[in-house]
């Protein structure tokens, strides 16, 4: 008998509604864990990174002076570990090196971001983020968290939130949900619809 013999998966539905890639704009993709935020990024072509693991950090930017502002920039402030691989590191100096690395190769898709560190790092983690993106005037940017603190500190222009499959817009009174976009589609976005799919 197999293992999910055992179990009533008849009335389990694995459908959801995949959101199309906003044309522009910080996207932020937020939810719990296990609700298709790492699908959706997949989707919309964030490929794996390896990163090297074995030279010390402070050579894998483009110069000592890149360096140093990223890293400070993401709250990784013990200069000695930049001397050390990223193998060396906790796991949440890891998160901080790779956020400034993946900043430094231009980088557009983030996942799991800010899982791994305190919510003071996270904080200054989402200000760098936010100051990069506007200071190279880039297109999009793609940050996905299940940490729902995170939206404050990034301002987003794109919010889209797995647990409910809705976008969220932004109100002078904060970030409410609005609408579900195939009933009430927002008419100061173009270009991104959902549709279903089965994982």
């Amino acid at each position: 008998m197999s293992i999910f013999d055992k179990y009533d998966l008849h009335d389990v539905d694995e459908t959801f509604k995949m959101p199309d890639k906003p044309p522009q704009g910080l996207t932020l993709v937020v939810g719990t864990s296990g609700s298709g935020k790492s699908t959706i990024l997949r989707n919309w072509g964030m490929k794996a990174i390896q990163r090297d693991s074995i030279t010390p950090i402070y050579k894998l930017f483009k110069s000592e002076d890149e360096c140093e502002s990223l890293l400070m920039s993401c709250g990784l402030r013990s200069i000695p570990c930049w001397r050390r691989s990223l193998s060396q590191l906790s796991n949440g100096e890891r998160h901080r090196a790779e956020i400034a690395l993946g900043m430094s190769n231009g980088e557009t898709m983030f996942d799991e971001f800010s899982s791994v560190v305190d919510r003071n790092t996270a904080r200054s983690l989402s200000i760098a983020m936010r100051k990069h993106y506007d200071r190279h005037g880039m297109e999009s940017m793609v940050i996905a968290t299940c940490h729902m603190d995170v939206e404050d500190w990034l301002t987003p222009d794109n919010i889209y939130n797995t647990d409910q499959q809705e976008w969220v817009i932004k109100k002078a009174s904060g970030f409410d949900l609005l609408f579900h976009l195939e009933s009430n589609p927002p008419q100061s976005k173009i270009g991104f619809v959902s549709k279903s799919i089965t994982i």
